[in-house]
């Protein structure tokens, strides 16, 4: 229906929209971008042009060109004439800009198609968490509560396209050594992190625009040793055990992976053995 000269487009706007076009969005957000792209150019630049016609700053800009046509020697119907000259002027340069300016809110309006989220670690906002959680006895009942406190992250989605099927990792983790430099750990294998409060944490979830979900890091619960801890679930390595024994800052890189993303995040959490004084925050 339309080309991309038509549209007063270049090759990279239209490969905005051949973006989520490739992979349709919902079909009234189509809808809605096929009613943008079918406006007359023209009647948007006549309406452009009144919305200029009826601002204070054009009758000023018209009393001011008035006056100096005054001062010219000029007539009274020679400076109405004048004046309705200027008001031709601010006319034919709305409905020749008219092309860009839609282009640039089309475009703007495409991105928010295009799936994207974004990965938060914010410790009063949710990132960090004191809660109770249940104690196990060794027959699988509850044998009582005790204080745990987790790490989080959170994921927003900033399109308003949904995202889905959205799975968080745990990439990477380093650890400060005695000359504040960061080294690797034993920490090999990507592991899959939980959901936070979800009946099947492990499975992809879906982001809907504009909510915030969280899944689980780390934690510690309250015992006579307090340590740290791969969120219950997570299958890791043996060799797993030791791996937070140094109190030091260590140092998580997250990934969160879904259709058509994928996010990362680094945060930094100082353990000095006490689940109390447990401190993070995001690299920058």
């Amino acid at each position: 229906m339309f080309s991309k000269a038509s549209l007063g487009w270049g090759n990279s706007d239209a490969s905005v929209l051949s973006l989520f076009i490739a992979k349709p969005a919902k079909v009234e957000e189509m809808e809605d971008l096929q009613r943008q792209l079918s406006q007359n150019f023209f009647s948007r630049g006549c309406w452009d042009s009144l919305v200029r016609l009826g601002s204070p700053w054009f009758w000023v800009a018209e009393l001011i060109w008035g006056g100096l046509l005054s001062e010219q020697g000029l007539g009274p119907w020679e400076v109405v004439a004048g004046m309705f000259i200027l008001a031709g002027v601010v006319l034919v340069a709305a409905i020749a800009t008219a092309p860009i300016r839609q282009r640039d809110d089309l475009r703007k309006y495409a991105k928010t198609l295009i799936p994207e989220v974004e990965l938060e670690f914010i410790q009063g906002r949710g990132g960090i968490v004191e809660t109770p959680i249940k104690v196990i006895g060794p027959v699988g009942n509850v044998a009582g509560e005790q204080e745990a406190t987790y790490i989080r992250v959170g994921v927003t989605a900033c399109s308003r396209k949904t995202v889905h099927n959205c799975e968080p990792y745990l990439c990477k983790i380093e650890k400060k050594n005695s000359n504040g430099e960061f080294t690797e750990t034993k920490f090999i294998d990507p592991i899959k992190l939980p959901w936070s409060l979800a009946p099947q944490p492990f499975e992809p979830k879906n982001i809907y625009y504009p909510m915030r979900r969280f899944f689980d890091v780390i934690y510690c619960k309250e015992t006579t040793k307090e340590k740290l801890f791969f969120p219950d679930g997570v299958v890791h390595g043996l060799t797993m055990r030791t791996l937070f024994d140094d109190h030091t800052t260590y140092r998580f890189m997250v990934l969160v992976v879904g259709e058509g993303v994928s996010e990362t995040l680094s945060l930094d959490l100082d353990w000095d053995g006490k689940r109390k004084n447990m401190i993070a925050d995001e690299v920058k």
